[in-house]
C-alpha cells in the first residue's frame, strides 16, 4: 500500500467518524454510535504507519525529541567520558556523542542526527 493509497483511506475513516450524517443503519440500531467506533480499530494501524513514515523523513524531530527525553547535552566535564569520547572518535569520527552523566538508569544508546548521520547519547551508568 501507498502512502496516497493511506492518506485517501484515513480520509475516508475520518470523515465515516465524525460526519454528522447518520451511517447506513445507524437510525436502525438502538446503539448505532458503536458502528462509528467500529472505525477506530482500522484507523490505528493506519496512523502508526503514517507516523513512521513522517518520523523517517524528519530525523531531526527526532533528534530534538530524544535529546530533550534523556536530558542529553553536548558538555563533556568529567574525565571518563572525555576517554570514551574520545575512544568511540578514533573509530567513528563522524558520530555526534552526548550525555547526561546524572541518569543512570541506561548505559548508552544510539539514535538518529540527520539522514545517514548518528548520535551515541552515554549515560551516567557507563562508569
Amino acid at each position: 500500500m501507498t502512502l496516497p493509497f493511506n492518506l485517501t483511506f484515513l480520509q475516508i475513516l475520518l470523515s465515516d467518524v465524525f460526519s454528522t450524517t447518520p451511517l447506513p443503519g445507524e437510525d436502525i440500531l438502538p446503539f448505532g454510535f458503536l458502528l462509528r467506533m467500529a472505525n477506530f480499530v482500522e484507523l490505528f494501524p493506519l496512523l502508526i504507519i503514517i507516523i513512521g513514515v513522517l518520523s523517517l523523513a524528519a530525523p531531526s524531530i527526532r533528534r530534538s525529541y530524544v535529546r530533550r527525553k534523556y536530558g542529553l547535552t553536548d558538555d563533556v566535564q568529567i574525565a571518563t567520558l572525555l576517554e570514551i569520547s574520545a575512544f568511540i572518535r578514533n573509530y567513528l569520527p563522524d558520530v555526534s556523542i552526548s550525555n547526561n552523566p546524572l541518569r543512570g538508569d541506561q548505559v548508552a544508546f544510539i539514535y538518529p542526527v540527520g539522514f545517514r548521520k548518528a548520535g551515541m547519547g552515554l549515560m551516567g551508568g557507563v562508569w
